[in-house]
């Protein structure tokens, strides 16, 4: 197979795959066998494999051996240590975008912010997502730190698999509009207040367990002998 194809294809296929993951079409620990998947996408095992690769380095694939590759689990202490830094890293970055941001960015974020909450009450999930996602990566631009953007893009799929999980996208288009109109009218300290009570309300479930009760399990792990 030509090699500028077959780095097509696996881009294809990570983007697919990745927006599977994400949306909750693929659950977490469901096995990814390349034949099945090169069969549904319609490619050679070779891209499958490559994007695999591709998704592993991001964080939301898992290989084991013998087992092969599967949707990455997320555990309690990892769901605390992600929480962590996710509140850490967006507090810091919404109130640098009130700060930094140009009139042309304030104006291109308030219409993205919108387009979260306008997809959510459609009921389109996967577009909501994504124009939340677009909303991270463009109030990280606003905040005009190099470094922060880095770390965030690095962490960005590991963020959506933690918080694609039951989630009241209504809700978080509602914060995002409250927050980006904050970050337009320059007021780092309601960007980030908006953002503080999202956070405070935000409970990721799994298995009927809540971030709260997550956390806590995490501790008692840590701190048993």
């Amino acid at each position: 197979m030509d090699a500028g194809i077959a780095e097509k294809e696996s881009v294809r296929a990570a983007r697919v795959l990745r927006e599977q993951i994400l949306t909750g079409a693929r659950r977490p620990g469901s096995r990814l066998v390349e034949r099945a998947i090169a069969a549904e996408l319609g490619v050679s095992r070779l891209p499958v494999r490559e994007a695999l690769r591709t998704l592993e380095s991001e964080g939301i694939v898992a290989t084991a051996p013998r087992r092969g590759a599967a949707v990455r689990e997320l555990r309690g202490e990892e769901i605390a240590n992600l929480n962590e830094v996710h509140q850490a890293f967006d507090r810091l970055m919404v109130r640098l975008a009130a700060i930094r941001r140009t009139e042309e960015e304030a104006a291109q974020l308030v219409l993205v912010a919108r387009e979260v909450l306008d997809a959510a009450e459609r009921g389109d999930q996967a577009r909501a997502l994504d124009a939340a996602t677009r909303v991270r990566f463009a109030v990280a631009a606003a905040a005009h730190n190099e470094v922060l953007g880095e770390l965030i893009a690095a962490l960005q799929s590991r963020m959506r698999l933690l918080f694609a999980l039951p989630v009241d996208m209504r809700r978080q288009g509602e914060v995002a509009v409250e927050i980006c109109d904050a970050i337009a009218r320059a007021d780092p300290d309601g960007a980030e207040e908006a953002l503080r009570r999202y956070l405070s309300e935000a409970r990721v479930e799994r298995h009927g367990q809540t971030l709260a009760e997550l956390e806590s399990e995490a501790g008692r792990a840590a701190s048993s002998p």
